[in-house]
């Protein structure tokens, strides 16, 4: 085994796909294996143990929907030589695949890194950083990469390893600040320290990561509030005529929740010219995908 070798197997894990949907299960699994390597924990860890955390970061960061299969990732990433499983007795001789929820938590069924894996990747925290931060980049936007790090136990190091990112048009910013008249076209910040903008950003409706285009009309000006609680799924936009629409599952109090209530229903400040409005195909994958109402 090489870097080479194990980088193309994380980069070529099979991943569930139907149009353009997201399951980002195997990623979030595998960064959670990551996260137990790094801080010295076994090598291999119970279903039960890890279901939670697994529950909770789909919850967070994966499709909205009404339940999610934590399951699905721990009994099918041994087919793509990167997971491994240890049965029990009974279980000896079934193909991981056909494991049920009962069994996994009957029988204590337990996962991780093969042994070869494992051992290659201990005291090497350069490569653990650079797998980590390959699937962040080509599973979630940016604004979700500090928290699932958190969550999994691999928050950022001093690290001189490089990352290999999707390549993004540096003019993306600039074209989308341009257009909606450097102000968030929610509540129309443009907080400037001298003559530099510090809290506006650029934001894809539909996810760069998941082939959203650097466009204009794939693009919102937001400042950085907006544009987190955006790809969070906390508002959305309706495509008929760009309304803001916040999400049932919002709950809480103080200025961050008016920040977002304050909004509801209101239009999005447009660019003038109308060839430069958001797609209505970037706003219906957002609300497939992000918002938090869409449950499947």
């Amino acid at each position: 085994m090489n870097d080479q070798d194990l980088l193309e197997r994380v980069a070529n894990i099979r991943v569930w796909r139907q149009y353009d949907q997201r399951a980002p299960h195997k990623p979030l699994l595998i960064l959670c294996a990551l996260g137990r390597l790094r801080n010295r924990l076994n090598r291999l860890v119970a279903y039960s143990d890890i279901e939670h955390t697994l529950t909770e970061l789909l919850g967070l960061f994966g499709r909205p929907r009404r339940s999610h299969h934590p399951d699905d990732p721990f009994k099918r990433l041994p087919g793509d030589n990167l997971w491994e499983l240890q049965f029990p007795a009974e279980l000896e001789g079934r193909p991981s695949t056909s494991l049920n929820l009962t069994e996994l938590r009957k029988f204590n069924v337990a996962g991780g890194f093969p042994q070869e894996i494992y051992d290659y990747l201990t005291n090497r925290n350069d490569l653990v950083e650079t797998i980590a931060s390959r699937l962040l980049a080509t599973n979630f936007p940016t604004t979700y990469h500090d928290e699932i790090r958190r969550m999994v136990g691999l928050d950022v190091e001093e690290t001189t390893a490089t990352t290999k990112k999707n390549v993004r048009d540096p003019q993306f910013r600039e074209n989308v600040l341009r257009a909606y008249g450097r102000e968030c076209c929610v509540c129309g910040s443009n907080l400037r320290l001298d003559n530099s903008l510090f809290d506006l950003e650029a934001a894809h409706i539909m996810w760069h990561s998941h082939g959203g285009p650097d466009e204009i009309s794939n693009g919102l000006a937001l400042c950085g509030f907006h544009h987190k609680a955006f790809d969070r799924g906390a508002w959305g936009l309706l495509d008929s005529d760009y309304s803001i629409q916040v999400s049932s599952e919002l709950n809480g109090s103080g200025q961050a929740m008016e920040m977002l209530l304050n909004f509801e229903g209101q239009n999005l400040r447009l660019p003038r010219k109308p060839s430069l409005h958001p797609n209505t195909d970037y706003i219906q994958w957002h609300r497939r995908e992000v918002f938090r109402d869409a449950l499947a």
